[in-house]
């Protein structure tokens, strides 16, 4: 095939659609030892799920203004999976009876186990007008 110049382009996004989920649990226990003494820890778990459709058309108009063709591309992605993190608190009273206190917090980051798919999809119709 053959392009010519004279040949204009129009792009055209007909759709698109896309879902998103993300869900947070989390366990937590704390204590205290004393009244002087607290410790905390949280474990948190995550659940990943995107999806999104996506379909880009263009038509392709001669200079007369007649439709020489068109194309369509359709992207199709998925992101799936589950994580994890680790959260632990400390906190101290130096003096049992002072107000005064003292406190740590440590947090893992956030692993993940991610599951990617993705897929194209092209349809492409075009007359140059030329019989070969």
């Amino acid at each position: 095939n053959r392009i010519r110049e004279n040949v204009h382009r129009s792009l055209r996004l007909r759709s698109i659609a896309a879902h998103r989920q993300a869900i947070h649990t989390w366990f937590n226990i704390s204590t205290n030892l004393s009244e002087q003494f607290y410790l905390g820890l949280t474990v948190g778990a995550y659940n990943v799920n995107y999806k999104s459709i996506s379909l880009y058309s263009e038509d392709m108009i001669n200079s007369e203004g007649v439709n020489a063709g068109y194309y369509d591309l359709t992207n199709d992605r998925e992101l799936t999976g589950n994580g994890f993190n680790v959260k632990f608190g400390f906190i101290a009273r130096p003096v049992k009876t002072s107000p005064f206190r003292i406190g740590l917090a440590v947090s893992s980051p956030t692993y993940y186990n991610l599951k990617y798919r993705a897929s194209s999809d092209l349809v492409v119709n075009y007359d140059d007008g030329y019989d070969e």
